[in-house]
């Protein structure tokens, strides 16, 4: 009987242990499935981070073009750059803030990169050149207007010159016209340099305004003569027809000087913002 009784209490003890050990099993089983969801789910945030920052290697690579691009009158880049602009910071939230919709958490990591610092300063170079789109793309559609009403102005003074010395008329007179087709070179060379946005531009938009004034001046003295700068009255109808073409190509140029003045700084402050990004 007590052979019976102890052989009962061991088949208790071992029937104790193995649920023991089935429960400790089970509860194994339980915390290797949580241990390896939250391994696969930090991988999968991880592999998002990872595509973020690639997006946003890009991206930052595409800012840079497009400001360069921007500052060198191009429409669509303006566009571009503010695709870009606005990609970027919606990425970068996301791994520093989080995403709720995708259950991404915000990364430390990127939080105390300094990348944020960086970003802050393109950023604002963006949105600087965003700012002066119209002015900047008015002064490049100007610039090539002129580029092109130029030319055919010097070739208006060229005839003129030579009518004047096959008419035989003063030699001041020829002279003066001379000069004015080397005043209109620098006036376009001066509009080109503006375009440039280097320290120099500021120059060069002042040269452009004093060299415009001055032409002007001159072309009116030699239409209807001016005493007080020592110019006469050009009496050949020829060369008065040739100065009248002139006159009406100058129009442009004379009623887009205060344009030019006025959208040199902006052009300036685009071309510091863009070279800040690069």
């Amino acid at each position: 009987m007590k052979n019976r009784a102890g052989r009962l209490s061991t088949g208790q003890g071992g029937n104790k242990l193995v649920a023991g050990l089935i429960a400790a099993l089970i509860a194994l089983t339980v915390l290797l499935v949580v241990v390896l969801f939250i391994i696969n789910k930090d991988s999968q945030n991880d592999q998002q981070y990872i595509a973020n920052t690639a997006e946003m290697r890009v991206l930052s690579q595409e800012i840079a073009k497009n400001a360069t691009e921007a500052a060198g009158g191009t429409a669509e880049a303006f566009d571009q750059l503010r695709r870009s602009r606005d990609e970027f910071q919606q990425l970068w939230t996301s791994v520093t803030e989080g995403n709720p919709e995708t259950g991404l958490p915000a990364s430390e990591l990127a939080q105390q990169s300094g990348v944020q610092q960086h970003w802050n300063s393109v950023r604002e170079n963006a949105d600087s050149i965003l700012s002066t789109r119209e002015a900047v793309l008015g002064l490049h559609e100007v610039a090539r207007t002129l580029n092109e009403t130029i030319p055919q102005l010097q070739v208006e003074y060229d005839d003129i010159v030579q009518i004047l010395l096959d008419n035989g008329a003063p030699a001041e007179q020829i002279s003066l016209a001379q000069r004015q087709s080397l005043l209109a070179e620098r006036i376009v060379r001066s509009v080109n340099n503006v375009l440039s946005g280097d320290e120099d531009a500021v120059i060069a938009a002042d040269r452009f305004g004093r060299d415009a004034s001055l032409f002007g001046r001159v072309l009116e003295g030699q239409l209807n003569g001016n005493p007080a700068m020592g110019i006469s009255r050009v009496a050949d109808e020829d060369a008065i027809y040739g100065l009248e073409a002139v006159d009406e190509l100058f129009e442009f140029v004379s009623q887009n000087v205060d344009a030019i003045l006025e959208a040199s700084p902006d052009l300036f402050k685009v071309r510091t913002a863009a070279s800040d990004i690069f």
